[in-house]
């Protein structure tokens, strides 16, 4: 039996393994405490934590992934901070020298920032993290726009036709530029409950669709008797 029997099998291990010291590798810009020691234990403990459920996993005690590694983030977390406060500090030469030449954000320096005499800052941790967000954002976006595009390609010409349809269906076209319509939920509640009509008015789905006054008079009646409305509202919602 191979010992790694999936690729992502792999990858969960390396994630166990990585993301137990994450957090370490982040911090140790934002507090001066942290020294050598402590990355030393976080990617022991991670490494062994990790290494430790893979083993048990292979001998029949599975644990669920996300358990492995909230497990392994927490046990890491305790130990190097553990270590981080029983063992003795970077020296002050060390760390105002880093900081002279870093000036890293946050209270975590507050201490040797003034012994450093170079004044706070100029960098934001608000905006460090505005810049974190938005970064993710931007890889997860070309990861599901090269997705789409790659899908959009492998589609047959009438699939292609049909996704374009219905992009330009919900779209605007003004002075050469094409923006998405969006329609706002709550003037659809206080359309629907002045005109009856719970429904957009447009809609990319050109199949008929059951008005709320005409569901209102048909539930009670068999299906015989409502000619297949309801099918048709069933049809509406499901092209």
């Amino acid at each position: 039996m191979p010992l790694l029997e999936t690729a992502r099998t792999g990858f969960e291990l390396l994630l166990s393994i990585g993301a137990g010291s994450g957090l370490l590798y982040l911090l140790r810009w934002y507090w001066w405490r942290i020294n050598a020691w402590s990355e030393i234990a976080a990617m022991a403990v991670s490494f062994v934590v990790a290494i430790g459920f893979f083993v048990a996993g292979r001998m029949g005690s599975v644990f669920p992934p996300n358990t492995a590694l909230l497990v392994t983030v927490f046990a890491t977390t305790f130990a190097w901070i553990t270590v981080t406060l029983v063992t003795r500090p970077e020296s002050e030469e060390t760390l105002v020298s880093f900081y002279r030449l870093i000036r890293p954000a946050g209270p975590g320096w507050g201490s040797i920032a003034a012994k450093a005499g170079v004044g706070p800052s100029p960098d934001s941790i608000s905006m460090q993290l505005l810049c974190w967000v938005l970064g993710c954002t931007f890889v997860y976006a070309t990861l599901f726009g090269f997705g789409s595009a790659l899908s959009y390609v492998t589609k047959n010409s009438s699939e292609q036709a049909r996704l374009v349809k219905t992009v330009v269906s919900n779209s605007t076209f003004d002075r050469g530029s094409l923006s998405p319509t969006y329609i706002k939920p709550f003037d659809v509640f206080s359309n629907g409950g002045k005109t009856g009509d719970w429904l957009a008015a447009l809609d990319s789905n050109t199949a008929p669709v059951l008005r709320w006054p005409e569901l209102c008079q048909n539930v009670s009646k068999t299906p015989a008797e409502s000619g297949g409305s309801l099918r048709t509202l069933e049809n509406s919602n499901n092209p």
